[in-house]
């Protein structure tokens, strides 16, 4: 087993947080599988350019990190990671996402900016009910579901660089906790101002920083 690793290993014991950044990884040797430890909470492998399949891991995992990689694919085992908090595979070569993402009931942040899930987001992400935080940045995606109105809980929704005409109304009026869109990059940004929406989205921000101004007041006292 590399040096390197073995000592990412070691130092994961206690922590449970296994950091494989930057190994140049073409696989994660079976070996590697073997030695996690038995509560991984953390499984980071972001920065290894030759890594292109990934393999089921433990169940109790809350934090998968894959970014910068060459993965096509996502591994249809994420019912297996029921704990998952946090997704980032931003930087990969991603044309899909598996069915059983949405079996993640505790996801709050996911991050797939730099990948090829265009033209159109992809069904699964509309049936994260937890997912406070959404980045699909420079996707090719050219539409947005309305039925993205199912992330309820969404409140950041990143969809740079695209090719974005328009953001749905339904999204900027329906969803509840929504107060930030990032549209820069795409055709809508030139748009916003005869566009329909960003007016609920502008008062539902601003009412936020109010009260967020209000708490910080009040907790400094």
């Amino acid at each position: 087993m590399d040096a390197a690793v073995k000592a990412a290993l070691v130092a994961s014991r206690g922590t449970g947080i296994v950091s494989l950044v930057g190994l140049d990884l073409p696989v994660i040797p079976g070996r590697v599988r073997a030695h996690l430890p038995r509560r991984l909470t953390v499984l980071s492998l972001a920065h290894n350019p030759r890594l292109e399949v990934l393999a089921e891991d433990d169940p109790v995992l809350r934090a998968l990190e894959v970014a910068d990689n060459r993965l096509c694919a996502l591994p249809n085992v994420f019912a297996a990671f029921p704990y998952l908090e946090a997704l980032t595979a931003a930087g990969n070569a991603l044309t899909e996402l598996p069915q059983s993402l949405a079996t993640c009931g505790r996801l709050v942040t996911v991050d797939l900016s730099r990948n090829a899930l265009g033209p159109a987001l992809p069904a699964v992400l509309c049936d994260l009910p937890s997912v406070v935080t959404l980045r699909v940045a420079a996707n090719g995606l050219t539409s947005l579901p309305e039925a993205l109105v199912g992330a309820a809980a969404l409140e950041v929704l990143d969809v740079a660089d695209n090719d974005l005409p328009a953001v749905p109304p339904v999204l900027l009026r329906c969803c509840p906790r929504l107060v930030s869109v990032d549209v820069a990059g795409n055709p809508a940004a030139e748009r916003i101002h005869l566009s329909e929406g960003w007016e609920w989205l502008a008062e539902r921000a601003a009412a936020v920083a109010q009260r967020t101004a209000l708490y910080r007041l009040e907790g400094g006292d």
